[in-house]
């Protein structure tokens, strides 16, 4: 962690942060990836890397994703979370070898985004006929989300083709993905 970045995020925060999402969900996600809030006084904190396995897990969500398919795509299942080091049965503090080890089996199934994710992403909803919003998209692409309005009847990214399919409740263009294999494609 560089310096200056904090190691704690307060739970309570964690609902705006999501789009004012309910206290009671926030906590079922917390439970279903393992987390366990430290509290320190009145408030709860979770630390940098579960911040960012609750983002990814978020965003993971609003691309139309389950619990269930978040672990099984992080190597993590309902048995096998990532989750704090508790005390060992005789109620030390465990070992330098215990703590190796969980560090171990922590980064061995916490790994980052591999580059092209993103395409696997695509492929996915491209196969399951989803309907992305232009935000959305834009994360995946990697581009601002202005740089997909300026084609408002359609486009072509690599083996992609975007076709908008109407506004969807929250004001934004809706994106259907198609493989695109070469030739014109009616928008």
């Amino acid at each position: 962690m560089s310096q200056g970045e904090i190691d704690r995020f307060p739970v309570n925060q964690l609902q705006a942060r999501y789009g004012d999402l309910a206290r009671s969900a926030v906590y079922d996600r917390m439970k279903g990836l393992g987390i366990k809030p430290t509290k320190v006084g009145n408030r709860a904190f979770i630390n940098a890397q579960e911040l960012q396995l609750m983002d990814e897990f978020h965003e993971f969500i609003q691309r139309g994703g389950s619990l269930a398919a978040f672990l099984d795509m992080r190597g993590m299942n309902q048995d096998n979370q990532v989750a704090a080091p508790d005390q060992n049965a005789s109620g030390l503090v465990p070992s330098a070898a215990d703590m190796v080890s969980l560090f171990t089996n922590f980064f061995e199934r916490v790994q980052p985004p591999k580059a092209l994710s993103y395409l696997e992403e695509l492929e996915r909803a491209c196969r399951e006929r989803w309907i992305i919003s232009t935000s959305d998209l834009a994360k995946l692409l990697k581009v601002a989300p202005e740089k997909i309005r300026q084609y408002p009847q359609g486009f072509i990214n690599g083996s992609f083709a975007f076709k908008p399919e109407g506004r969807l409740m929250n004001g934004e263009t809706g994106w259907r993905v198609e493989k695109y294999h070469g030739g014109h494609l009616k928008f």
